[in-house]
């Protein structure tokens, strides 16, 4: 039972931050995608509490998932430390949503240190899956799904560094949709499998 809500909230999570931030942009006629952050959202005084909020329900949900995903994966492997790097990256996600913008350092720190422990999860879980046969393919793609997000960070610094004031609102919804589809199909794996994975 206890993974099977761990699973739950894995699928919940995820999708409640990326469904609040749309909202929030829908809501939101001076929001663009290419002259904007996504955290410029959080301190527009009509959306804040909408963003702000999606960030730390979802990170806070996603943070149970991990536990839960923890529990299935033996001790320091790969897929046990991916799993680490999860619930670190979620707490992150949290605090990004509870240090907006306006504290400059610490919100980008905390949305860095997101966006990086995602790449470090997802790569350590999917090349762990890598080397099972029956979920090799599974794992690829979760694997890829690092490379992707590790892909629109290094591009976000390019670009900022050729145009300093340019957004990145595309990078960091890529990315964030990116860990998001991989957590929500890990926790669906979970939720399938919970009472026969448990591991000492």
């Amino acid at each position: 039972m206890v993974l099977r809500i761990s699973a739950f909230c894995g699928v919940v999570g995820p999708l409640i931050t990326l469904s609040l931030i749309l909202v929030a942009v829908s809501c939101s006629p001076w929001f663009s995608w290419t002259g904007n952050y996504l955290s410029d959202l959080g301190i527009n005084s009509n959306v804040a509490v909408l963003f702000n909020s999606g960030l730390i329900i979802g990170g806070a949900l996603t943070v149970i998932f991990a536990i839960g995903l923890k529990r299935t994966l033996p001790g320091l492997t790969r897929g046990g430390l991916g799993a680490i790097a999860i619930v670190l990256g979620s707490a992150a996600l949290c605090c990004v949503g509870i240090f907006p913008e306006t504290t400059g350092a610490v919100h980008d720190s905390f949305a860095l240190l997101f966006f990086i422990l995602s790449i470090i999860a997802l790569v350590l879980i999917g090349s762990a899956m890598m080397q099972e046969p029956a979920v090799r393919n599974l794992g690829l793609f979760i694997f890829t799904a690092g490379l992707l997000i590790c892909a629109a960070v290094i591009a976000f610094i390019v670009m900022l560094i050729e145009v300093p004031h340019a957004g990145g609102a595309i990078p960091e919804f890529i990315s964030s949709l990116a860990a998001s589809m991989c957590f929500v199909i890990l926790a669906v794996r979970l939720f399938r499998q919970a009472p026969h994975q448990v591991r000492d």
